[in-house]
Parts: C-alpha cells; sequence; structure tokens
C-alpha cells in the first residue's frame, strides 16, 4: 500500500513551471522580489550572517530572489543600515552573501538605486539630498527641500551606478535590477510632478526617461542585456510621487527597454484602485509592448491570480515579497496548500544583526 500527497502542482502549473532566464534556467515562475530589509551592519552597509541564511533559505524555493536594495553611495540611502554597493568591502560582503544563495543551487540579482530626495537624512552626512527638482517629498512632514542636480552631479551618480554594476559583477550577482520606484531617484526623474527641470533631463517624456536609459545601458555594457532588469511603478504615489500621464510615460519607457533587449522589467500595478488606470491593474496588453523582454508582475497577487495571469500569457513571471518574509518555503505552501505563517509585524524593522522578525 502506497499513500499519496495530493498537491496544488496542477492548480498551478504555469506558476510552478520552469522558464528560461537569459541563460538561466529557473524551476518555477516565482520571483521573491526585493523588500526594504534595513539590518546591514550600521555605518557600513554590510551583509550579516543572517542576510546569508535569510536569502539562501528562500533562493532555495523561488526560481529568483531580487535582493533588498542595495544604495550606490551612502548618501543615497533610503533608509538606516541598508546594503551598500561602493567600496572594496562592500563587494568582498556581498560575494559572501552569493556564495551563500549558490551554494542551495539558487539565483540572485542585486536591486541597485539611489533615495534622491527620499534619502535617509541620518545617511545624508549633513549634506542636503539631491533630486532632479528642488521639489519636497510632500508625503514626509520632515523632508527638506532638495538640490537640483548639475549636469556635472547627473555625471556623478552615472558614476555612482557605473561602479556599483561593477561591483555586483564581481561580488557574484547573476544580474542586476536597477530601481526606478517607490520615489526613489530615478524614479523622481521619470514623473513631471518631481521633475520641472528644462533642460535635456527634463520637459519631455523622452527626456525624463534619459537617465534612467542611460544607467540601463551602463548596466547592459558591464554585464550584459541578459543579466538587466529595471524595476517600474508607474502610478505609484509613494514619497509624493504623481505623473500627469503614466500611460504614455510607460509606453514610451517600455518601448525603449524592449528596444534594448534587457532581461526583464517588474512592472509594480497599481494599487489605488483607480478606475482610470484599470488596465494597468490587470496587465492588459503590456506584455505586447515587451515582445523581446521577459514581464513580471508584483502587488497583491494571489498564487490563483498569479497562475491565471501567467497562464493568459498577460505576464511570465511573479513576483511575492511580504509573503516571503515569515515563508522561506513559499512555493512549497503554494504547492502542497499549506497555510501561510503571519509576518510579525511588530518587528519588521529590528536592530542590525536580529533575527526577530526576520529570519525567525
Amino acid at each position: 500500500f502506497c499513500s499519496s500527497i495530493k498537491t496544488n502542482s496542477n492548480k498551478f502549473s504555469s506558476l510552478l513551471s520552469s522558464i528560461k532566464f537569459g541563460d538561466l534556467n529557473l524551476k518555477n515562475r516565482v520571483v521573491m522580489s526585493s523588500m526594504s530589509r534595513p539590518r546591514a551592519f550600521p555605518n557600513e552597509g554590510t551583509p550579516l550572517d543572517i542576510h546569508l541564511k535569510y536569502y539562501s533559505e528562500r533562493a532555495e524555493d523561488a526560481g529568483m530572489v531580487i535582493c533588498e536594495a542595495i544604495t550606490v553611495d551612502k548618501r543615497a540611502s533610503f533608509f538606516l543600515n541598508s546594503l551598500q554597493a561602493s567600496t572594496k568591502k562592500h563587494q568582498q560582503a556581498l560575494t559572501r552573501l552569493t556564495e551563500s544563495v549558490h551554494r542551495k543551487g539558487g539565483f540572485i540579482f542585486a536591486q541597485l538605486g539611489h533615495g534622491g530626495r527620499v534619502a535617509h537624512k541620518d545617511n545624508l552626512l549633513g549634506q542636503t539630498p539631491l533630486a532632479p527638482s528642488p521639489l519636497k517629498n510632500t508625503d514626509d512632514k520632515d523632508s527638506i527641500t532638495p538640490e537640483e542636480l548639475t549636469v556635472e552631479g547627473i555625471n556623478m551618480i552615472k558614476g555612482q551606478f557605473r561602479n556599483s554594476f561593477l561591483i555586483a559583477k564581481e561580488a557574484g550577482f547573476d544580474g542586476v535590477q536597477v530601481h526606478c520606484g517607490h520615489g526613489t531617484l530615478l524614479d523622481q526623474f521619470l514623473k513631471d510632478g518631481s521633475n520641472i527641470r528644462n533642460d535635456s533631463y527634463g520637459g519631455s517624456i523622452e527626456n525624463r526617461s534619459r537617465l534612467l536609459l542611460e544607467i540601463v545601458d551602463l548596466a547592459k555594457d558591464i554585464l550584459g542585456s541578459k543579466r538587466v532588469g529595471v524595476k517600474l511603478k508607474p502610478t505609484d504615489r509613494a514619497n509624493g510621487m504623481v505623473d500627469s500621464n503614466p500611460r504614455n510615460l510607460l509606453s514610451y519607457v517600455l518601448q525603449e527597454l524592449n528596444k534594448r533587449k534587457i532581461l526583464f522589467v517588474e512592472l509594480s500595478r497599481t494599487m489605488n484602485e483607480d478606475e482610470e488606470y484599470q488596465e494597468l491593474r490587470e496587465y492588459k496588453d503590456i506584455k505586447l509592448k515587451l515582445p523581446e523582454v521577459l514581464l513580471i508582475g508584483n502587488d497583491g497577487f494571489s498564487p490563483e491570480e498569479a497562475n491565471q495571469y501567467i497562464s493568459e500569457g498577460k505576464i511570465d513571471m511573479v513576483g511575492f515579497a511580504t509573503k516571503y518574509i515569515a515563508n522561506p518555503d513559499l512555493v512549497n505552501r503554494f504547492r502542497f496548500n499549506h497555510a501561510l505563517a503571519d509576518v510579525d509585524w511588530d518587528n519588521i524593522d529590528g536592530e542590525p544583526g536580529s533575527s526577530i522578525g526576520y529570519s525567525d
């Protein structure tokens, strides 16, 4: 007599199917998306042993992991105790992280970004935050007016990204994701609610997209196009973000990214419940704009909806974020219909080095 264990493998056949990801073969279409988990070594931005455990466990489960946002410079950090990639010391420490993931047979991409006007005040070293225009973050009552970047300053930012791409490559990351969401610097350049420049980096959609595309090109030159992704949140209002025409902005950016034949775009759908942008929430015809690029959906997906969207060809993969905090075995929980563990929200932003609310 042989007993059998009932699984949801058929129910989630599309979500759990393998996929060719550039030159990588992923075991399923589940992505652990980047989350803010600021527990790096204080004032140094290097990962600790808890990071190795946290990411290696989840990389063993997900098809691919995107690391928490790694900042390209200390002044660029969105949070206290964020990971950084700007020095040889960072490279050596991040190498330990990637090696721990690869020992489990997993894949990990580095999300790299710059906070711009939302950089944490305690990371600014007494300096003023940088932004495309001198406009405050209206979501933060303590926000100060940022310094408008000169063209020389923009070139400095590009140099910081280039340096971080080199560090990520040398540290053994399987690729990079350029962070252009959540009101970070590149997002600030994209949207006309935060970019009122009148030079070649402001005004038209083409000009406002210029810095993002220049940085993507730098990443391509260093890592190759099929090791590069981009994170976009076109209708997100976090950190005071707004654009007068997110449809046209997104259409242009996707067109340009498709021309560059990068590996993937992770597109977070609007959760603002705006009927006006319902088609973006449903990923209607988005994939048609990216015939050369894989599309990762993100934001509030259930496994059932994720499987449906993949099977209908609306997206290629799905990113899960907070579900992975307390469920390092998320895919197996989907597969075997196990209940999900609850997130310890009271300890979500714990002390550096502490596993409480992190990997406990």
